[in-house]
């Protein structure tokens, strides 16, 4: 399962106002930086596209002094694995990207793969 709270869920949840993410502790990612959210006013709430983008931003950073992107976790931990969120099958969902990385190399291009293998929980 990556859902939240686990590991791989997706920091940045649906329907979520912008103004959320805008602030930050210090020593940490300012998560409005990833999918261009600091675009919008802090009122605007995140559409599912907008969070699975965020995410697709986020998991491709790269993290602390060894410069290893999260994409790279993800495809040692995740490949060859079947991936399960809540999010309705027909719609974009952040272990789409997560399936791609998995599947195709820890920095391939991170697009709706062409057919999702993400099983309902």
């Amino acid at each position: 399962m990556v859902a939240r709270p686990g590991r791989w869920g997706n920091p940045f949840e649906i329907g979520t106002r912008v103004a959320a993410y805008l602030d930050h502790r210090p020593g940490e990612d300012p998560l409005w930086r990833w999918g261009d959210l600091g675009q919008y006013d802090g009122d605007h709430r995140l559409t599912r596209a907008e969070s699975v983008a965020a995410f697709r931003a986020w998991v491709n950073r790269s993290i602390g002094p060894s410069g290893f992107h999260r994409s790279y976790e993800a495809k040692l931990e995740l490949a060859g694995r079947d991936l399960a969120c809540w999010c309705p099958l027909d719609e974009p969902c952040h272990a789409d990207v997560l399936l791609a990385i998995a599947n195709d190399g820890p920095h391939a291009p991170v697009t709706q793969p062409s057919a999702p293998v993400r099983h309902p929980s």
